[in-house]
């Protein structure tokens, strides 16, 4: 059975998806297990500030 166009676009774009997804929260768990990270409260609000150099 051949798919339509859409559906294969919407599949590619999902696990395009999934794949970001999944590259956020390796991001999420290295800056949290990470202690060159400054952290700040303010107004209940929890910023996290990183130093990064270019490549």
């Amino acid at each position: 059975m051949i798919f339509p166009k859409t559906f294969n676009r919407f599949f590619e774009e999902w696990k395009s998806q999934q794949k970001k997804i999944e590259a956020l929260e390796a991001e999420i768990v290295r800056l949290r297990t990470s202690g060159e990270a400054t952290k700040l409260w303010k107004r209940r609000i929890r910023y996290v500030v990183m130093e990064a150099t270019g490549e």
